[in-house]
């Protein structure tokens, strides 16, 4: 999926729940801008960069598990 960025939550929550893309790849994708902006706007300012891949490594292996997923599931 391109414009993991800029994609609304739904179509995240479902490219995620699809296989189109992993929860990984999108937070990975959050970070990046998060580490390209940050240093300008200074927004966040409790790193929990970690936390969040874990995050998304759960929701990935809860994706794969198969079974009922709540909506967002995975979204950033």
């Amino acid at each position: 999926m391109t414009g993991l960025t800029t994609a609304s939550a739904t179509a995240l929550a479902r490219a995620i729940r699809t296989g189109e893309t992993a929860a990984r790849e999108v937070v990975e994708a959050h970070l990046a801008l998060l580490r390209t902006v940050n240093p300008l706007v200074n927004a966040v300012v409790a790193d929990r960069y970690d936390a969040a891949r874990e995050e998304a490594d759960a929701a990935d292996a809860r994706i794969a598990a198969g079974g009922p997923v709540p909506p967002l599931l995975g979204v950033p």
